[in-house]
């Protein structure tokens, strides 16, 4: 995570350097993502933008017979370049950039055929994306506008190929490797089904 700030930092600091004179906007989003702190740099129609994103999420899922209770974990960066198309619709535009920094999930094992794992038992699911997800999206904001605070919004989806790992304690696996086997292609299919990660997000922006 602290890698993660320096980094924006930089990118920030970088950018202010290069284009001192262009309008400049902080913002903050919450959505898929988690919650989102950045910076962009306004130009006269596009923009670069550059965001933190933090997310923990609990839930619980179902993947072949095996029911699990998930836990999300994201931190990364955003990095997104903005095209403003149309004059008249000067706040709608096109998106497109990558999130950089590895996403990680964990999922815990807790009944199989709706019953409890035993006592002393465990298996356990990881998914960790790639470090560098491209994104494609459209929004609304950082347009042309006059100081002060205004609404953003994005809807987008970013992708990665998530690499699974799946273990489980030495008891279950004497008893029934064929069948864990089983549970393990049906957890690796759930989680292609997160290759496509959709991103939407709801915000303020502040121009100065």
């Amino acid at each position: 995570m602290k890698k993660l700030c320096i980094s924006g930092s930089i990118c920030i600091i970088s950018l202010t350097t290069l284009f001192p004179s262009q309008a400049q906007t902080i913002y903050s989003q919450i959505g898929s993502t988690g919650f989102s702190l950045g910076y962009a740099h306004n130009f006269e129609n596009f923009n670069l933008r550059s965001d933190i994103n933090l997310l923990n999420y609990d839930s619980n899922f179902n993947a072949g017979n095996m029911q699990y209770d998930a836990k999300l974990k994201f931190r990364n960066l955003g990095f997104f370049a903005d095209y403003h198309p149309f004059k008249s619709l000067d706040k709608f535009r096109l998106s497109g950039g990558f999130f950089l920094g590895k996403d990680e999930a964990t999922a815990q094992a807790i009944s199989y055929k709706h019953r409890p794992i035993s006592e002393g038992d465990w298996v356990l699911g990881k998914l960790e994306s790639k470090s560098i997800r491209p994104y494609l999206g459209m929004g609304w904001g950082f347009g042309k506008q006059s100081k002060g605070w205004s609404f953003i919004a994005d809807i987008g989806a970013s992708y990665s190929q998530f690499r699974s790992s799946y273990s489980a304690s030495p008891k279950l696996l004497a008893q029934g490797g064929q069948r864990l086997q089983a549970e393990r292609e049906a957890f690796q299919e759930k989680a292609e089904k997160l290759n496509w990660y959709p991103v939407i997000r709801l915000g303020i922006s502040y121009r100065y």
